[in-house]
């Protein structure tokens, strides 16, 4: 059940608390982006958040842990790290559930999925849902492979109906040039070698 509805696009949550983030979202996409990067031009609302993203580009890692050396981006995410050396844990989200304990409110909250069931992120081919997004990406993978080479495959049908391709015997080359070989299931059809003079590197 997912009872605290947004009042700005109507999207449902089940817990206060991630609608509160979700409402923050909105606020802050309402603020003028008024800091560019020059290399991709992507937007921020503040100055700060301009200086850490361009880190991606530089891949400098400022905020070294002493302890294996390990670098990162914000010192937010190092203050986490540390925590693996030193065993502290300042912040315990506790589970009402299991009493299991965390050290930040937002993987408590990915946690109580587990007692709930709620999973958020659906599959726009299969319509699987996970728990986490990160789950989804890689699930995604089955379907639109991750991979150097792409082939020219003709005849495919619309991706909602692309599990069908399980029933298949064989897939032709647009150009007629060539045949897949039998296969079973997606992941085959991604991993198969294929000797043809139509396959482009991307």
């Amino acid at each position: 059940q997912k009872p605290f509805k947004c009042e700005h696009c109507g999207k449902t949550f089940a817990y206060s608390n991630t609608l509160k983030k979700h409402m923050e979202r909105h606020k802050e996409s309402q603020k003028p982006r008024n800091h560019e990067c020059k290399i991709c031009k992507k937007c921020y609302t503040k100055k700060s958040h301009l200086t850490v993203h361009y880190r991606i580009h530089t891949g400098e890692r400022p905020f070294v842990c002493e302890f294996c050396k390990k670098g990162f981006k914000e010192n937010s995410d190092l203050t986490v790290h540390l925590r693996i050396h030193t065993g502290s844990h300042p912040y315990q989200c506790k589970c009402d559930v299991c009493n299991k304990r965390f050290t930040q409110s937002s993987t408590l909250n990915l946690h109580y999925r587990i007692h709930t069931g709620y999973k958020p992120f659906e599959c726009d081919i299969c319509g699987k849902s996970f728990t986490q997004r990160g789950s989804l990406n890689a699930h995604y993978r089955l379907h639109t492979g991750s991979r150097p080479y792409r082939h020219h495959i003709g005849h495919l049908p619309p991706l909602k109906k692309i599990a069908e391709l399980f029933l298949w015997d064989r897939v032709v080359c647009k150009d007629f040039d060539c045949v897949v070989p039998p296969v079973s299931g997606v992941l085959s059809i991604i991993t198969v070698n294929i000797s043809c003079s139509n396959i482009t590197k991307v």
